[in-house]
């Protein structure tokens, strides 16, 4: 059904197209769904020009997959996208495709000898760190000598993961499964819970995690940086305490922080040099 004021129309035009619904396709043409305001429509059509409709029906269209089964998660994120859009696509528009799977690239942050990135935050048993790289190495991890009270993601051989969060010996947690043996990796590691690519692992037997703060694309040992990391990082977050996504800020490539708006740079000398996109190794949400 239409409205025009206080009458009901069976039909309507909008421009070369004539609508007998409330929308047409995927388009939210009438912006009946009201997902985007209007300035995060106009900060999209600023930065990607004759793309910006294409950018606001994925991001439409993203939302609506979510809404299918969770309304108020896709009410939530929606308002996350109406504060984060007018202020970070202006400065760096790809950063879209951290926001939005429909848009079919993952964005990450690749990793160079000698620059590493601090979250900031000790992570506690409590937590789930979710992570999603590459299969380069070392992605991350912080351990109190030896494998005693650590954390850490890495990359061995095969479809041979080592995944320890709290465990404390050197081959604690291998996850060998063929359905991960592949480029991209989608972590969630937790006390006594792994999920990697959709498919549930084991931890090992849970001691302790280290005071330290966890740093993306190090080793750290006793809270000195013992290795870095050349692989790629395409998100990490904790619900709470940080969510990174890869940034430019002023010619400077990092991670933004989107929970507080802090850019995070190398904590050394040695820059990151690149982001770059990928296709999408997975199969977005769709409605």
């Amino acid at each position: 059904m239409i409205c025009l004021g206080a009458k009901y129309l069976t039909a309507a035009g909008f421009g070369r197209y004539r609508i007998t619904a409330a929308s047409l396709g995927s388009l939210d043409l009438l912006g009946t769904l009201g997902w985007l305001m209007p300035a995060t429509k106009q900060a999209i059509m600023d930065a990607f020009g004759v793309d910006g409709p294409a950018v606001i029906a994925a991001t439409n269209e993203y939302l609506n997959g979510i809404a299918a089964s969770d309304k108020a998660k896709a009410t939530a994120l929606a308002a996350n996208f109406n504060v984060w859009i007018p202020l970070y696509v202006p400065e760096d528009k790809d950063i879209m495709y951290s926001f939005v799977p429909t848009l079919g690239k993952l964005r990450y942050l690749q990793g160079i000898s000698g620059a590493w990135i601090n979250t900031g935050y000790v992570v506690k048993d409590t937590d789930t760190l979710h992570i999603i790289s590459d299969k380069g190495g070392w992605i991350a991890g912080c351990r109190n000598g030896g494998y005693s009270n650590s954390i850490h993601l890495n990359y061995l051989s095969g479809a041979n993961h080592r995944v320890v969060f709290g465990s404390h010996t050197d081959s604690a947690s291998p996850y060998n499964s063929a359905s991960v043996n592949a480029t991209w990796l989608d972590t969630y590691m937790a006390k006594n819970s792994l999920i990697m690519n959709g498919e549930v692992g084991q931890i090992a037997a849970y001691v302790g995690l280290p005071n330290i703060a966890f740093p993306l694309f190090a080793l750290k040992t006793d809270n000195s940086v013992t290795l870095t990391s050349t692989g790629k990082i395409a998100q990490a977050d904790i619900d709470g305490a940080f969510y990174l996504v890869p940034f430019i800020r002023n010619n400077v490539k990092g991670m933004l922080d989107l929970l507080t708006g802090t850019f995070k740079d190398s904590e050394t000398s040695t820059k990151f040099q690149s982001i770059a996109m990928v296709d999408s190794p997975w199969t977005p949400p769709t409605p």
